[in-house]
């Protein structure tokens, strides 16, 4: 990838880490996206995810230091296999800019 799409490159990372912190800012994106179309509490995310609340509140933050890249793998997937269930793709669920998970539990 080139500086020119990666933030953290252009701020002082190395290309390795550059490239897994963009892979996880995205990943962290997604999962705060479709928890807000879904309109998830912290309660019902954690369950849906099968993560501990904290790992919630880290992805609606934004701290990608507290964040395990396998923890985001594994929460992607789920969003993948709960819309070939409900039979949605990204194109018929739609995306929207980042909002924070409702604090409600």
């Amino acid at each position: 990838m080139d500086s020119e799409n990666n933030v953290f490159k252009d701020i002082g990372f190395s290309d390795d880490e550059s490239n897994v912190l963009l892979e996880k800012s995205r990943m962290m994106n997604d999962i705060d996206c479709y928890a807000h179309i879904n309109r998830m509490t912290i309660h019902s995310a954690k369950i849906f995810f099968g993560v501990d609340a904290s790992v919630i509140l880290a992805i609606s933050q934004g701290e990608i230091h507290k964040l395990k890249h396998k923890d985001l793998v594994q929460m992607i997937s789920r969003i993948k296999d709960s819309k070939l269930k409900n039979g949605l793709d990204d194109a018929a669920h739609g995306r929207v800019a980042t909002r924070n998970i409702s604090n409600e539990t």
